[in-house]
């Protein structure tokens, strides 16, 4: 089987809140939205060669994730000072660290819960 990509379609609790946080706070343009007219019920966002989808929750249970998303950007410390003072302070679950594993990573968490790690070689 070969594979070019992968774009994980996640639950999002306010759509518009999604595309807001992931264009405005971390960077990323919006592809697309679904329908045409009225309102919009899934996106897909891309930063890069990392692209997410997401579909708006039906409201009877809460988005989840059992795991996190890892982005590796080109420059972990410069995204963090690029990104810092444009995300919420709640959000940041660690500031930049180098850890065991030999990973140089931070993480933030999303408007809907989801950690999203940055990480690069250390």
């Amino acid at each position: 089987m070969r594979l070019n990509d992968v774009t994980p379609m996640l639950q999002a609790r306010s759509l518009e809140e999604t595309v807001d946080f992931y264009t405005q706070s971390l960077g990323f343009s919006l592809e697309g939205t679904w329908p045409a007219e009225g309102p919009k019920v899934w996106c897909s966002l891309r930063a890069g060669g990392a692209s997410l989808m997401f579909v708006q929750a039906d409201g009877t249970t809460e988005p989840s994730l059992t795991g996190s998303l890892y982005f590796y950007p080109p420059d972990l410390d410069a995204l963090w000072q690029n990104l810092k003072g444009r995300v919420d302070g709640a959000s940041v679950a660690w500031e930049p660290a180098t850890m065991e594993h030999g990973m140089r990573e931070f993480g933030i968490r999303d408007c809907n819960g989801y950690l999203l790690i940055f990480g690069q070689d250390a």
